[in-house]
């Protein structure tokens, strides 16, 4: 029994250090008379805030998803799709395996363990027509005490920043890559 529970202990702590998304389940969808579909998913694996990040990440450059939230703050793999009716579990299944490799690709790259670092949600209300965020993500990188940026649908974003960083600092920042924040 004593080395089950120790088998079962280093397991845990195994999955822990390879966070990724392990399977998924359609809890509901329907479809709609103008092409779409609804979807509502529960993702199954280790839910880090940098996980969920690269989620929304790749779907962000998926043309036939049209929506997307996490909506159940108590299970963090609670989501939901909206998406032309052409999107397939296939074309699901594969958005998984990319996620899963932008997961591992920036662990593998990050010099900051997550936990040594805080994620702050903004809203921007600065111009989008003009705003390039690939330019701002790279601009905002290159402050030190930024080490990690995505942007979501409409104005919100997230970055990470180390640990006891001022907010100044950090606002300093965002305005000098044209972000103005809420």
């Amino acid at each position: 029994m004593k080395n089950l529970m120790v088998f079962l202990g280093l397991l845990l702590i195994g999955s822990l250090g390879f966070a990724q998304i392990e399977s998924y389940n359609i809890e509901s969808s329907k479809t709609y008379d103008d092409g779409t579909k609804t979807a509502y998913l529960s993702l199954e694996g280790d839910f880090t805030q940098q996980l969920r990040a690269c989620f929304e990440e790749e779907i962000k450059h998926t043309e036939a998803i049209q929506m997307f939230r996490f909506y159940d703050s108590g299970n963090p793999g609670k989501c939901m799709i909206t998406s032309s009716v052409d999107f397939t579990i296939e074309a699901l299944e594969s958005l998984i395996q990319k996620v899963n490799s932008a997961f591992e690709k920036s662990v593998k790259q990050s010099k900051v363990n997550i936990s040594e670092f805080d994620i702050l949600l903004f809203e921007s209300y600065s111009n989008k027509s003009n705003f390039d965020e690939e330019v701002a993500k790279k601009d905002l990188l290159k402050y030190e005490f930024i080490k990690y940026v995505a942007f979501g649908m409409n104005s919100e974003f997230k970055i990470g920043v180390l640990k006891n960083t001022s907010e100044e600092n950090v606002l300093n920042a965002l305005h000098a890559v044209g972000l103005d924040v809420k």
